[in-house]
């Protein structure tokens, strides 16, 4: 099973670079830069214990109103 925040922050992620760069479909890079991105892709995600609990909360729009 996919984790929802990952997917949520990489398909924000393409949406925006999609508005930002309609131009720029392709970056060139010479060989130290090339492998400076691909250690940061390969990188594991570090843990965001305050996000994660933020996420795990209720949103006001989704809290039943109580009055």
């Amino acid at each position: 099973m996919a984790d929802p925040l990952r997917e949520f922050v990489m398909e924000s992620a393409l949406a925006r670079a999609e508005e930002t760069l309609p131009d720029r479909r392709a970056f060139g890079l010479n060989a130290q830069d090339w492998k400076r991105f691909v250690e940061a892709l390969d990188t594991p995600i570090r843990p965001l214990p305050r996000l994660k609990s933020l996420f795990a909360t209720s949103s006001v729009f989704e809290r039943e109103d109580k009055s």
